[in-house]
């Protein structure tokens, strides 16, 4: 369902002709819809079969980043860019694991959540090749770096940079399995060798 929703929103996105604007209207209330009885059904600890396979079909990368990209561009402008905004930040929690309930900050504009949405840390490739390499490299200093200020200030980890989190999760979806195996060695070897050249030791816990 969640898969037609989206490609009949792609297709009509550049559409104002005949009734367009109505089917978006449609397809806006149906995910508004999907939203309220999520949020419903979790805060009411009900065992809704849509609070549950949501929660699955958003932890999909190829899922997720196909929604995203589709709502990125309705949260720019439009009739729908707030809604399109909200329900950006209710994936992201979904996908994360946080709360969904309703917060203050969700009352803010839709050019807020854009902006904000655009600041955020790049994300994990799909794939390890000569582009993405050195992506994948400077990810796992800079995780090294996060790893050794916070042993040594006890200043709270930057999760922005925390990609073999991810690199795990992804071994669960067999479509995935593979590059983020290779994706994971590469991340991990780069952070050893950082935090050896830190610490002057190879004794080190990301070893394991």
């Amino acid at each position: 369902m969640l898969d037609n929703i989206r490609i009949t929103l792609e297709r009509l996105r550049r559409f104002r002709a005949g009734n367009a604007a109505r089917y978006k209207d449609y397809m806006f209330s149906a995910i508004k819809g999907i939203k309220t009885i999520t949020e419903e059904s979790i805060e009411a600890g009900v065992a809704s079969g849509l609070a549950v396979d949501i929660r699955e079909y958003f932890e999909d990368d190829r899922h997720y980043r196909a929604w995203k990209k589709l709502l990125s561009r309705f949260a720019k402008k439009g009739k729908h860019r707030e809604l399109a905004a909200t329900f950006l930040q209710f994936m992201r929690n979904l996908r994360a694991g946080r709360s969904t309930a309703p917060s203050k900050q969700a009352t803010a504009s839709a050019e807020e959540v854009a902006a904000s949405s655009a600041e955020e840390a790049p994300e994990v490739p799909d794939v390890l090749n000569e582009e993405t390499l050195p992506t994948i490299q400077q990810a796992a200093i800079k995780e090294a770096r996060n790893l050794g200020s916070f042993v040594w200030t006890d200043r709270r980890l930057d999760e922005a940079y925390a990609w073999q989190f991810e690199l795990v999760r992804r071994q669960q979806q067999v479509h995935l399995r593979s590059e983020a195996q290779r994706m994971l060695t590469v991340f991990l070897s780069c952070e050893r060798n950082t935090l050896q050249e830190t610490t002057k030791t190879k004794v080190l816990p990301c070893r394991t």
